[in-house]
């Protein structure tokens, strides 16, 4: 049958539409192709706007597959006006079509759209009647025809399918096989056809080619002042008698470095001295018919101790241009015996630009040279010895790390304090630092905000696969590895600058935005730090490390699990770090370490109705709290908040009388977790931790940042687990040994 027939309003609005475009740009081969197809299909959609939604803002579908769980449904179509159109058919006048138009554009862009619209159209028309074959076809209809070695060698025939290709009768599995080996083959060359350029590499190995070249720049320079008072060789360097000058005393480049040759580079300060005036590094290149001009340096051979005697260079020589750091190590082998150059392998990069044509059936590929770029590769031998480190290499320290949603809070402890002490006196206090005060803190992680920002931004897209989406992402995979690597700056940056292990929570969760994407980047990150038996997890940590897994504290041991108490007291044994260590995180957010309390704890030994008496107090078992209920404020005390840009603090407490002990538990959820005071502060509004104990150990309740709050409680059920006894002894034999 003929394609469906548009109606006469929806052919001059089309109309209307090409003759506008004409005088903004080309209507292309694939325009017109584009225009076609949605000439026919426009007319299918019972409401016009889901015909533009759907082919001008790329929005929803024609069909949805009955086992998808998107939420959106298809567009509704008019079934029966579709029924009458064969569109197989038509889709092979469409194709017709295409190839009788392609070749009449001279244009290279023209005929690759042409050539694209014809390959999208068979490919479509092929898979779907690849879907109408029979149980059983005939072996010859997917039997591959190879008339020549050019064909054969692109259609490469397994064993396996062409063993089953040689009976007379095939399966519709093996023919389907057998027709994605070629869909292959031309997506492969479908690459290649319609790529407008591409590059041919060259390596070679010089043989006896060896050297690169330090030449002088041939303009006077003037060293900086402090040049002369340095402590440096570089002062001694300046007062040598070969230095040449000109009548204003600015330094000769050229003639200094000649003179410092036929004097045999006398130290201390020649070295110095090349490496800071103006210079550039040359590579000598045996090209036949070279036409670069001659220019005479010094030699700098591979694996050679000093530099050679001047000489001017008899083949053509090339400057080296590249970054600042690359030539560093250049001239590190100036100035340092340990620093060598090996063979170096010459790089060429040839350029070419494809077009397209067609002639009769064949298609033909021209590739035309545009330039050349080369490239030399030189491998740097550093062997200079490490500087030998005075200072101990032991862990005396812990940093107790907690994970939050925009900032990482941290609290460092002395190892050797905690052992001094112990547990009988009162909890442990975090160590001091250089500033005086507790090492309690918190760092901010800038990545977190840029991550949230792009999960904002996929939720409110429309997308058939959200969630599925969401964890496959490639834009947001790349967030998520960009605040994975942050966050292991901070943690590492935190060891090195306290000479400590990590201490980490073996869970994370209880997020209030990007939970999923956040436990995904924690999970990451504890097992870089922490165990993990997952073979991959151990590679993953192995990589990160260096090839390390697992370190031995040197004299720190913790009690082992017991299974019957359930719970660390068994026998003491060394600590094995990796190099991290995680705690249970249980309560660690809701634990004031002031106190040592845990209201929710309390609360849920307590009847279903608890008894609210005045004020919103209520006496528990190790303690009284007071819990309010809203913020309930004049107009005017409102107003005084907005213009200070703070938010109004909980002051209306709870009702006085019986109240359900669920409904107790959110309102101390929320009394403890609440948000900044002040608008400005870009933590989330779960920052601030209040303590609801009336009797809190401090002039009045604790009031501070959450995440330094439960890294001090992270910090404690580590030291919880140390064997204190046996850790001392240990200590004692290591410090004698050591004396």
């Amino acid at each position: 049958t003929a394609p469906l027939p548009t109606n006469t309003s929806a052919t001059s609005t089309t109309q209307k539409k090409t003759t506008a475009s004409t005088s903004t740009h080309i209507i292309t081969s694939r325009d017109r192709t584009i225009e076609q197809v949605r000439e026919v299909i426009v007319p299918l959609f019972k409401e016009k706007k889901d015909a533009n939604r759907c082919f001008y803002n790329r929005q929803g579908s024609i069909y949805r597959h009955p086992f998808s769980t998107s939420r959106h449904q298809e567009y509704d179509i008019d079934i029966d006006r579709a029924r009458k159109t064969d569109w197989l058919a038509w889709l092979d006048d469409l194709a017709a079509g295409v190839r009788k138009r392609l070749g009449a554009e001279a244009a290279p862009a023209l005929l690759r759209d042409q050539l694209r619209d014809l390959l999208a159209i068979e490919e479509f028309v092929f898979t779907h009647r690849l879907g109408g074959l029979p149980d059983r076809v005939p072996a010859e209809l997917a039997r591959p025809s190879i008339d020549n070695d050019a064909d054969n060698e692109l259609v490469r025939v397994p064993p396996l399918l062409a063993a089953q290709l040689d009976a007379d009768e095939v399966s519709r599995d093996v023919a389907v096989r057998a027709f994605n080996l070629f869909h292959g083959v031309i997506n492969g060359l479908s690459f290649r056809a319609f790529r407008t350029g591409f590059i041919v590499r060259a390596k070679f190995m010089r043989n006896d080619r060896d050297a690169l070249f330090y030449a002088p720049k041939d303009r006077p320079w003037r060293p900086p002042n402090d040049y002369r008072s340095a402590k440096g060789d570089i002062s001694q360097g300046l007062a040598l008698a070969a230095v040449k000058r000109d009548e204003t005393g600015a330094v000769l480049p050229c003639e200094t470095a000649q003179g410092l040759s036929k004097s045999q580079f006398p130290e201390p300060g020649s070295r110095a001295l090349l490496r800071q005036a103006p210079h550039d590094w040359f590579v000598e290149l045996d090209l036949r018919g070279g036409e670069a001009p001659r220019r005479a340096g010094l030699p700098l051979k591979k694996n050679r101790d000093g530099l050679q005697r001047w000489r001017a260079l008899k083949q053509p020589a090339f400057r080296l241009i590249g970054a600042p750091s690359f030539k560093t190590w250049l001239d590190r082998a100036l100035t340092s015996e340990h620093v060598k150059l090996g063979d170096y392998t010459l790089i060429l990069d040839r350029s070419y630009e494809q077009s397209l044509t067609v002639e009769g059936e064949a298609i033909r590929l021209t590739a035309e040279p545009t330039d050349t770029r080369a490239e030399i590769a030189v491998p740097v031998i550093d062997d200079r010895p490490y500087p030998q480190r005075t200072d101990s290499l032991l862990f005396d320290n812990v940093v107790a790390i907690d994970l939050g949603e925009k900032r990482v809070g941290f609290a460092v402890f002395s190892l050797l304090d905690f052992l001094e002490k112990g547990l009988e006196k009162d909890l442990p206090s975090p160590a001091i630092g250089d500033d005086g005060k507790p090492a309690v803190k918190s760092v901010a992680v800038p990545a977190f905000r840029r991550l949230m920002s792009a999960v904002r931004r996929h939720r409110r897209s429309k997308q058939p696969n959200q969630k599925v989406g969401q964890t496959y992402s490639k834009a947001l995979m790349q967030f998520r590895e960009n605040v994975i690597g942050d966050v292991c700056n901070r943690i590492d940056t935190l060891c090195a600058r306290f000479r400590a292990f990590p201490i980490l929570e073996s869970s994370v969760g209880n997020f209030e935005s990007g939970g999923r994407q956040l436990e995904m980047i924690y999970g990451s990150v504890l097992r870089r730090y922490t165990f993990s038996n997952v073979d991959a997890h151990k590679a993953a940590r192995r990589h990160y490390w260096q090839t390390a897994e697992r370190w031995e504290h040197p004299y720190i041991h913790v009690r082992q699990w017991d299974d019957a108490t359930q719970t660390h007291s068994g026998r003491p044994k060394p600590l094995k770090i990796f190099p991290g260590f995680k705690v249970n995180p249980a309560g660690t957010s809701r634990i004031c370490h002031r106190c040592n309390r845990d209201v929710l704890k309390a609360l849920r030994k307590m009847p279903d109705e608890i008894d609210v008496g005045e004020n919103g107090g209520i006496v528990l078992e190790n303690g009284a709290i007071r819990l309010l209920e809203r913020a309930d404020y004049s107009p005017a005390d409102r107003k005084r908040f907005r213009r200070r840009k703070e938010r109004p603090p909980l002051n209306a407490p709870v009702r006085q009388g019986k109240h359900r002990r669920d409904w107790l538990e959110r309102i101390a959820k929320r009394n403890m977790r609440q948000a900044p005071l002040s608008k400005m502060s870009p933590d989330t509004t779960q920052a601030r931790f209040v303590c609801v104990y009336t009797d809190c150990k401090s002039d009045c309740k604790f009031t501070g940042h959450a995440d330094e709050n439960a890294a001090i409680n992270i910090g404690r059920r580590f030291l919880e687990l140390i064997d204190v006894e046996k850790s001392r002894e240990a200590l004692r034999a290591l410090t004698a040994e050591q004396e």
